[in-house]
């Protein structure tokens, strides 16, 4: 029997595991193995978040790639109805007579200086 105490059952386990370099390995070991499962079951957690945020990540872009893609097939589709409308017009515009196409006049005005001297007359006419 020893009165070294704690120190004795240290030095006993040292011995027992081949040095005191041996026995801290040992514990270090089983000190991440009793945490592990801790921060293991978090990594599970936090990888399932960042995969869900992936693909979703991923799902987004391939839809807003979709709708460009629409968007200029749609384009594509005005561009070349709007030119078979012009050219249709163009045709039937210039079918038969080549004479100018007609324009349209600018609307008159409908407040003439008479009128508007008129207007006068009547206001000073009613006092």
């Amino acid at each position: 029997m020893s009165n070294l105490g704690p120190y004795q059952e240290f030095t006993t386990q040292a011995k027992a595991a081949g040095g005191v370099d041996a026995l801290l390995d040992i514990i270090k070991r089983d000190a991440v193995s009793e945490a592990a499962p801790k921060y293991e079951g978090r990594g599970v957690i936090v990888g399932v978040i960042i995969t869900a945020a992936a693909f979703g990540i991923a799902k987004f872009l391939r839809n807003k790639q979709h709708e460009r893609e629409q968007n200029s097939r749609n384009a594509k589709k005005a561009e070349k109805t709007l030119h078979a409308l012009t050219d249709f017009s163009s045709r039937s515009t210039n079918c038969g007579e080549e004479s100018k196409p007609e324009q349209i006049d600018a609307p008159e005005s409908t407040d003439s200086p008479s009128q508007a001297n008129d207007k006068g007359v009547n206001d000073a006419n009613r006092s």
